[in-house]
């Protein structure tokens, strides 16, 4: 009987809850329908200093419109608009998306820039490839073939103001002359119209002016460190160092102070550089001969080399089957000479290939001005 009566109990209890939570439902729903009209058809340009809202039976929740729900409904406002942005006018429907790929692109390129930079490159080649395949079946002399990568990725990296200093005074003068692109006046040209000479008497310092005697040949290569604390440069002349200009023009751009080293080879075969810690140019001597493939195997490839390295080509080649019989030595004897003696032997010595006809070769011992 006692378990009966408990069981109506209980079932009258959750029936009076039920009811009383679906009324608070409803007073909730007709408190925000309220608010909602009021804020419309009533006054819809008050200014509303804070919300209430019931929460219960004994609760409220007061909030202040200004800090809370204005606040929060700016913040909505923003986030929706860039989504809206990201959706119709981004590559991607994901929001967001768009600013994620800049900021990874970013990141690459300042901390691993050859990725990016290869890519590039990659889709650069396909079409350069293209275009000169189409230039060389017309006959057409004017279309360079496509650069390497490391050209490329230096054209499209950021630059020191040193290099970018130098390869502006490197651009063509429209000068006629015997050296083609490389040609030192070109640099000459520019330095004197940055001096403020005319184009007429600029011209006549390059072509013809004492000062500028080291143009007469060409800049064979110019090197940089990454932050333009050092200038390498290699160049053929004729008998003057064109080292001078580029004195002259790291004056001019007040960079008078960095590291300068230049290797100039002069065309008497002179072979003269500043570099004598050999901190860039290692070789005290030049080797040059024609390229033929066994005699290579013997005097190595056209190159400057240390005083070791010489030493053994000096000697490969006064033992070798290419050395003319009267300058031929026995390698016992070969290696109880010293450097000197070898290179003093070699640069007299006559030397034939298979078919007896005499081999170019020239030695030269770097020298330091």
């Amino acid at each position: 009987m006692f378990f009966k009566i408990f069981g109506k109990l209980t079932a009258l209890l959750f029936e009076m809850n039920k009811e009383n939570m679906a009324e608070q439902q409803n007073k909730d729903w007709l408190d925000k329908l309220g608010e909602f009209f009021s804020k419309i058809f009533i006054n819809p340009n008050k200014d509303i200093a804070y919300s209430i809202r019931k929460r219960g039976e004994d609760e409220i929740e007061i909030r202040d419109s200004i800090f809370d729900g204005y606040a929060r409904g700016f913040i909505r406002f923003v986030l929706i608009g860039m989504t809206l942005i990201n959706v119709f006018h981004g590559s991607s429907g994901i929001p967001f998306y768009s600013q994620y790929l800049e900021a990874k692109s970013d990141y690459e390129w300042a901390f691993n820039p050859d990725k990016p930079a290869m890519a590039q490159y990659l889709n650069y080649k396909e079409m350069a490839d293209r275009h000169y395949k189409i230039a060389q079946e017309e006959n057409n002399p004017f279309i360079d073939p496509p650069m390497s990568y490391e050209e490329y990725k230096q054209g499209i990296l950021s630059k020191s103001p040193l290099k970018d200093f130098i390869l502006d005074l490197k651009a063509n003068s429209g000068i006629e002359n015997d050296f083609g692109k490389d040609w030192l006046g070109h640099l000459a040209f520019n330095l004197c119209k940055r001096k403020g000479l005319s184009n007429e008497e600029s011209k006549e310092a390059a072509c013809y002016s004492s000062d500028y005697a080291g143009c007469r040949g060409t800049l064979e290569s110019v090197d940089f460190d990454e932050d333009g604390s050092r200038l390498e440069i290699n160049t053929e002349t004729k008998n003057n160092s064109a080292s001078l200009i580029f004195k002259e023009a790291l004056s001019l751009s007040g960079l008078e102070n960095i590291e300068f080293y230049w290797l100039d080879f002069y065309e008497n075969g002179e072979i003269e550089t500043n570099d004598s810690k050999q901190v860039v140019f290692k070789g005290d001597y030049f080797i040059d001969h024609e390229c033929e493939p066994n005699f290579m195997e013997i005097a190595s490839e056209p190159d400057t080399y240390t005083k070791e390295e010489a030493r053994k080509i000096f000697i490969n080649l006064l033992t070798s089957k290419y050395v003319h019989k009267d300058d031929a030595l026995i390698k016992e004897e070969a290696e109880k000479l010293t450097t000197e003696e070898l290179f003093n032997l070699v640069d007299s010595a006559e030397f034939y290939n298979d078919d007896d006809d005499e081999i170019y070769l020239v030695v030269k011992e770097v020298s330091y001005a």
